[in-house]
């Protein structure tokens, strides 16, 4: 038998609570909760001087989604849960009760708007109308109903028959009411119980405001990257977050002209070549931050490349100088477009290119016409009609046997004679100085370079 909500009584023991904690949900050991909530219903002003009134905790893996119907505490991912009386004294004591009913429905926020959690414990035996021991239960209701699939986009209500209400019983069943307290009565089947009611705790207005604790999100989380993109083709680029307090707000700097950012998405058509460090920054309720920053290089329309070593050769482009950008991806359509020299029919690794073609953001530079000469020889001995020549600057790549700077690209070879005066190697951001020749097709080998 259940007690009727509607019938409170008075009296408990301190002995019992330990038997109550025991069966809370077999919840003890429970991970590090991620969202603790409390509800503090009001005081009923009938019980002002002790401020009786309910208290419901439970705490959760994860915060509650926004816009949810929760019907049970699994459904919650609740790790413990609790309802309890609180009181400064009579007529209630204090009761620390398990959960035994969980509905509650989430706002926009993900904050609880509506709900219906009951606690009780039952120590009785036996059946009615000879039952025996204790029955105590405590909740608060300020809904009626709940709609399983009302939280759906479209639904036209969450939940129905708004009805405030907060109650807590505390009854003794015994087997005759000869030596029980004077208040001791009978049920319709003619059980014995004692116990006076004791009203309502609180029967007036209850809603989020009642509702405090700290929620933890997930940590906030920037997942994207940056790529490159061409004068003239459209960009796109999205960048998603995920955990901190929603809502976000987004920002970015140093965008390519032409670009611009809109919830995480990056789009526009780039108007300049050149390259930028490129930061999209998300911001979530709380003010935490996540970003992504990156170099974004944006090609010209039209690419070229003059004395590019050919790293790989694959079925229908090449990678030029160790494939370190999109640029050095140059497709062909063989054989129209591709003129070999010195001997040569086919592409091969090691060969120098000239190129010139049409950048796509996609896929690298696809060359409209291709001349190719054969390998350079790394040798200090200079070839017929070579002259001399000598440069420095700043390094600005590094790749196979060659370097370059603001000039152009310099070979060297095993017999090059290298210098560090700096104790620095060669390595982009090196200042140089070197001395060689120049062949007449613009090869240009060091056999001397001097890393200051």
């Amino acid at each position: 038998m259940v007690f009727p909500f509607g019938c409170c009584r008075h009296g408990s023991t301190r002995a019992l609570l330990a038997a109550w904690a025991a069966c809370q949900l077999g919840l003890a050991g429970a991970p590090a909760q991620a969202a603790d909530f409390v509800y503090t219903g009001p005081v009923f002003p009938a019980y002002a001087a002790t401020q009786d009134h309910i208290e419901i905790r439970f705490s959760t893996a994860a915060p509650l989604a926004a816009h949810t119907s929760y019907l049970s505490l699994a459904e919650a991912g609740a790790t413990q849960a609790s309802v309890r009386v609180v009181s400064g004294g009579l007529p209630m004591v204090n009761m620390s009760l398990p959960v035994a009913t969980f509905q509650l429905h989430t706002d926009g926020n993900g904050r609880i708007d509506a709900w219906f959690i009951l606690g009780d414990y039952s120590g009785v035996t036996g059946q009615s109308p000879t039952m025996t021991g204790p029955h105590r239960q405590a909740y608060s209701m300020n809904t009626m109903v709940f709609i399983p699939g009302s939280d759906r986009p479209g639904a036209p209500g969450t939940v129905t028959g708004h009805y405030n209400y907060d109650q807590a019983t505390d009854t003794q069943f015994v087997t005759t009411c000869a030596g029980a307290p004077p208040d001791c009565s009978h049920t319709a089947e003619g059980q014995p119980y004692y116990g006076v009611y004791s009203a309502l705790i609180n029967p007036s207005n209850t809603g989020q405001g009642n509702w405090s604790g700290s929620v933890v999100s997930p940590a906030l989380d920037l997942v994207g990257s940056w790529h490159d993109g061409v004068v003239g083709q459209a960009y796109a680029a999205t960048f998603s977050a995920s955990g901190g307090v929603a809502p976000y707000g987004w920002s970015t700097s140093g965008l390519p002209a032409g670009l611009s950012q809109a919830n995480g998405r990056i789009s526009g058509t780039p108007t300049a070549a050149g390259t930028t460090t490129a930061t999209v920054t998300v911001t979530d309720a709380a003010a935490a931050q996540a970003s992504v920053s990156g170099d974004v290089h944006i090609w010209p329309a039209d690419c070229s490349g003059s004395n590019a070593i050919v790293s790989s050769v694959l079925a229908d482009y090449l990678v030029v100088n160790g494939g370190r950008s999109l640029g050095d991806q140059v497709w062909y359509t063989p054989p129209g477009g591709t003129t070999f020299t010195g001997g040569l029919t086919a592409f091969a690794p090691g060969e120098y290119l000239d190129y010139r073609g049409q950048m796509s953001a996609t896929d690298g530079c696809h060359a409209a016409t291709i001349v190719v000469r054969p390998a350079p020889l790394y040798t200090c001995k200079p070839p017929p009609g070579a002259m001399k020549a000598r440069g420095r600057g700043v390094v600005t790549s590094t790749g196979d046997h060659h370097f370059t700077t603001a000039q152009g690209r310099v070979s060297y070879g095993d017999c090059t004679r290298m210098e560090s005066t700096s104790g620095r190697p060669l390595e982009v951001g090196a200042k140089v100085e070197w001395r060689g020749y120049q062949t007449s097709d613009g090869y240009v080998f060091a056999r001397r370079i001097e890393i200051k």
